[in-house]
């Protein structure tokens, strides 16, 4: 086993136990944080699969964006309370017989997939970053369309905070 496949199988086992974590723990933060470690994980399965932007896009969008919002309204929620926010556990059963059922079915296509006989695995012929081509295309091409979409997002943020500002009193 060389470098590269235990850093994939430790990224994937990563990837698991902290998915598990996610499912077992009752507080919402810790949860939080480990779909945070979850999604860390998937991005370096995605460098491993020579899919480089779409794990920097994993990172930036999920990571930076998503998750941080998530954890930020936890922690007001918390302290609005006054008390930590605790998640209860319902219907444990179907739960658990749903993810084997997905789980013996994901493992059945697995064990039955002839990896060898798939071209898409070898990578020998990519060389390079695949950012490059999508950033030149991006700002050459498509330039008007990124742009339009910037403005529209400046406005509607503008437009968030200026609801999200404290009303003034009249006196």
């Amino acid at each position: 086993m060389n470098l590269a496949q235990f850093l994939f199988y430790a990224f994937s086992s990563l990837a698991v136990a902290s998915a598990v974590v996610i499912l077992l723990t009752k507080k919402i933060l810790y949860a939080a944080l480990a779909l945070m470690l979850t999604l860390f994980s998937v991005a370096a399965i995605y460098v491993f699969a020579r899919a480089d932007l779409l794990a920097v896009t994993q990172i930036i969008v999920y990571v930076g964006g998503i998750l941080v919002l998530i954890i930020f309204a936890v922690m007001l929620t918390s302290q609005i309370s006054g008390k930590p926010l605790i998640t209860e556990s319902h219907h444990r059963l179907a739960g658990f017989l749903l993810a084997a059922s997905l789980l013996s079915v994901l493992l059945l296509s697995i064990f039955q997939m002839n990896f060898e006989a798939r071209d898409w695995m070898d990578h020998r012929g990519i060389q390079g970053s695949t950012v490059e081509p999508f950033g030149i295309k991006l700002m050459s091409d498509s330039l008007l369309p990124f742009e339009i979409a910037a403005v529209l997002l400046l406005i509607s943020l503008l437009g968030a905070v200026y609801i999200a500002r404290p009303k003034k009193k009249k006196t």
